[in-house]
């Protein structure tokens, strides 16, 4: 059995954020690993400028903010569909946007696996997510990519359709 946690921190200016984690079990300890990953974050991308808000704000308020542990779940998907229940009825919710794609329709979530899959951030900030060709195909997932737009530096890899599907890297 898993312990996955879920996390809500809040800022003063009102604003939340819910976050999951299987490594950290106390609202101490998730607010050391959140802050340890928003200063890899600065430090990866300071000459992008590719960091989200909640990183930028968990940085500037980490004297000040509220973490209270929602809830423990079992599995990962407990504890995901949770916490997407949490973010759609929380208006003040900073990541409420990443469940809603720009036209106000939820997003479908599709689970890849690291090993298989890459994110790059732009210099706007937004995500573009990578998913390898030959487990696309395996998996049947060619309906959820861009074909034309390789990675980069993998060209095995191909884009993932982030206007219709929630990616989460499992």
């Amino acid at each position: 059995m898993k312990n996955v946690n879920i996390f809500k921190t809040t800022f003063p200016n009102g604003s939340t954020h819910y976050g999951i984690s299987e490594q950290v079990h106390t609202t101490k300890s998730y607010l050391s690993k959140t802050i340890s990953i928003a200063n890899g974050q600065f430090k990866r991308t300071s000459t992008t400028g590719g960091a989200s808000q909640f990183h930028k704000d968990i940085l500037k308020y980490q004297n000040v903010v509220m973490i209270d542990m929602i809830g423990t779940y079992d599995t990962t998907e407990l504890a995901s569909e949770m916490r997407n229940t949490l973010v759609e009825n929380d208006s003040n919710s900073m990541n409420s946007k990443s469940a809603i794609n720009h036209l106000g329709r939820k997003l479908t979530p599709i689970k890849l696996p690291f090993d298989v899959s890459k994110l790059l951030i732009n210099t706007s900030g937004e995500k573009l997510f990578f998913v390898d060709i030959l487990f696309a195909k395996k998996k049947e997932l060619m309906n959820i990519v861009n074909i034309k737009v390789k990675h980069p530096i993998f060209s095995n890899m191909i884009q993932v359709n982030t206007h219709t599907y929630r990616v989460e890297r499992i």
